[in-house]
């Protein structure tokens, strides 16, 4: 691709409190640090066009509206096109009934992506392009049970994916149609190159993890709902991203979700 990213204030945080990813308007994760917020990032096309992404969107125009579940860090877009309208929800899972203050201690270290059929039918297109260490490493894409691997670089990846996935030279692609009560769960999750694979997340375990992490924020949220004054949604909120951009382990806060780029690389995008 050749043009431009989007302006950064055109992304959505999604965070597990211990690393972070940054989605589009147009359902593209251009940015994400698995499993930690200053490990190198394996999306980063914030950076430039070559430095790795993981799209899903339809592929005729579309309108756009977003916005994160009622008191989550759980974003929801909305495409409707000429041809009907899907949802897509997208999410870091937090570990395993993890509630109120001890969110995030043991996140999974994964994202979740669900494709769910609102109206008509809708033909998407997901574009999986893993580009470790800012765009420096071309891994190479291996068949997976349950989805692919990745080969190459600092990490393993493992890619859960309920639709088949044509990967060739370090990207993966498919076509599939949603249609209403339809739904297409996808998982990325960070795994070590030196130790045997993550195993892939069935769909029935994506939609669990995703509800859980629903629940797990709405816990933390209801422990902060004492503000009531003008603004009293937007302050709520931002409670969520200070807490998103909180490294669990320690209690330490990140200054920016791009806070690993080195200056000389991130320049005025960090």
């Amino acid at each position: 691709m050749t043009a431009d990213p989007p302006s950064i204030s055109d992304y959505a945080l999604l965070s597990d409190s211990q690393g972070s990813a940054l989605v589009s308007r147009g359902g593209s994760i251009d940015w994400a640090c698995l499993p930690r917020f200053d490990g190198p990032s394996v999306f980063g096309r914030i950076l430039g066009p070559d430095a790795g992404h993981w799209r899903i969107s339809p592929t005729e125009g579309a309108e756009t509206q977003r916005a994160y579940l009622d008191e989550t860090m759980v974003l929801r877009t909305e495409f409707r096109t000429p041809s009907g309208a899907v949802a897509l929800t997208d999410a870091m899972p937090l570990g395993q009934r993890e509630r109120e203050h001890r969110i995030g201690r043991d996140s999974p270290h994964a994202i979740v992506r669900v494709v769910e059929g609102l109206e008509g039918e809708v033909e998407l297109e997901a574009e999986f392009v893993p580009r470790p260490e800012y765009g420096l490493t071309t891994p190479m894409l291996l068949p997976h049970p349950g989805g692919l691997r990745t080969r190459g670089g600092p990490r393993a990846y493992v890619l859960s994916s309920a639709v088949p996935l044509d990967a060739r030279d370090g990207f993966a692609r498919a076509r599939f149609v949603i249609r209403p009560g339809k739904k297409v769960a996808f998982a990325l999750r960070a795994s070590s190159p030196w130790e045997d694979l993550e195993v892939a997340w069935t769909p029935d375990e994506i939609l669990w993890r995703l509800q859980e992490t629903i629940e797990a924020w709405r816990s933390w949220s209801g422990m902060h709902e004492g503000y009531r004054g003008p603004y009293q949604q937007m302050v709520r909120h931002s409670g969520r991203v200070l807490q998103a951009l909180t490294y669990s382990p320690t209690g330490g806060v990140i200054a920016a979700p791009t806070t690993s780029l080195p200056e000389a690389v991130g320049g005025t995008r960090n």
